[in-house]
C-alpha cells in the first residue's frame, strides 16, 4: 500500500483546518475616514454600497 497519497491528504487537512482557526477573530477592526465622501482617496477605497 503507498502511504503518499494519505499523506498528502491528511497535510492537507491539517493545513485546512490551520487556516480556519485563524479565521475566528476575536478583534473587530473598524476603519473610518475624515475626508468626504466624494474625495478621490474615498471614491476609490470605499465604493458606495
Amino acid at each position: 500500500m503507498n502511504k503518499a497519497p494519505l499523506i498528502k491528504i491528511t497535510a492537507a487537512l491539517g493545513f485546512c483546518v490551520a487556516l480556519s482557526a485563524s479565521a475566528v477573530a476575536e478583534t473587530v477592526l473598524r476603519v473610518a475616514t475624515w475626508l468626504p465622501p466624494g474625495h478621490a482617496m474615498n471614491a476609490e477605497m470605499w465604493p458606495t454600497w
